[in-house]
């Protein structure tokens, strides 16, 4: 989750976090963060093509404890034609030192839409906005979606097709329509969301994952489930970049809830990280949350 979440944080100069590939996003979002000229004068937002999901991804998994019995394996099982509803955060705070700097927090509503099951994978229908977007502390010091001074209410859009495996992995992912950037961030990030492990567990087991993502980076992160029940289960996630530029400044922890009806997942990351391009004492914290809205899910006609 972390590789999304420093995207770009360069004062007054792109994906989101989840921490594997979200390590690395992480990164990036702390340099997106940082406006660049070219996107502080309203670069053109990217193509769909350019925002489908970015998979890296090199993983091993090692289990280190099983947890106690009863064992099981966690597995979507989503109902055709059901849609559920969400609400996603997304909020970059840049300190000097132990001072904030300034902030900017982005949250929309996501809808998502089941389709057919497809060779084990539920084909998925996401929607995201209309956006909102609140700036404290230096206007100027985050820039986010390209628009380095925005804030209230956003008309971006996103409609989005993926595929999920039923172990929680996204297969593949497209933009199909796309009005604004300013989603972009919150859509990568729930891409690479945090799935169930593979192995049949039970409550207390803990589990390890090593993603190797483009270039020489890499991010370890350690599971614990901390909770078991019939329907859903609650890990707690720490993570850490074991190598790449970024490496010896980047942190993170969460914990997040499958539902076996529903994805994704809810919960939330946060992410620190150094930031020596805005100054020598220069860091980032990162949050990004995902929550269920109450009375959300229902059965539905359309399919992605």
């Amino acid at each position: 989750m972390l590789a999304g979440v420093l995207l770009a944080c360069r004062p007054a100069a792109e994906r989101t976090p989840r921490l594997a590939s979200r390590h690395t996003q992480a990164s990036k979002q702390a340099r997106a963060a940082l406006p660049e000229p070219a996107a502080a004068n309203g670069a053109p937002a990217r193509e769909p093509d350019e925002a489908a999901s970015a998979a890296t991804e090199d993983w091993l998994t090692t289990v280190v404890d099983l947890g106690k019995s009863p064992h099981r394996h966690l597995r979507y099982e989503l109902a055709p034609g059901s849609t559920h509803e969400f609400r996603v955060e997304h909020r970059l705070t840049l300190f000097e030192g132990d001072e904030p700097r300034g902030s900017v927090e982005v949250h929309a509503p996501l809808v998502i839409a089941v389709g057919a099951l497809l060779a084990d994978a539920h084909a998925l229908r996401l929607q995201l906005g209309p956006a909102q977007i609140a700036r404290e502390g230096e206007a100027d010091t985050i820039g986010w979606g390209g628009a380095a001074h925005g804030q209230g209410e956003s008309d971006a859009r996103l409609l989005a097709q993926a595929h999920l495996t039923r172990s929680g992995r996204i297969r593949e992912a497209r933009i199909v329509h796309q009005s604004g950037s300013e989603l972009v961030p919150l859509y990568e990030t729930l891409l690479e969301l945090d799935g169930p492990p593979d192995a049949s567990v039970g409550a207390g087991a803990r589990w390890n994952t090593e993603l190797r993502h483009r270039g020489a980076a890499s991010t370890k992160t350690e599971y614990e489930l901390v909770e078991l029940a019939a329907e859903r289960a609650t890990f707690r996630v720490q993570r850490q970049q074991l190598a790449g530029p970024d490496a010896a400044g980047v942190r993170a922890f969460g914990e997040w809830t499958f539902t076996r009806d529903a994805w994704p997942p809810t919960g939330y990351d946060q992410t620190a990280a150094a930031l020596p391009e805005a100054g020598p004492r220069a860091r980032l914290s990162v949050r990004f949350a995902v929550t269920r809205h109450a009375g959300a899910a229902h059965s539905g006609t359309q399919a992605p």
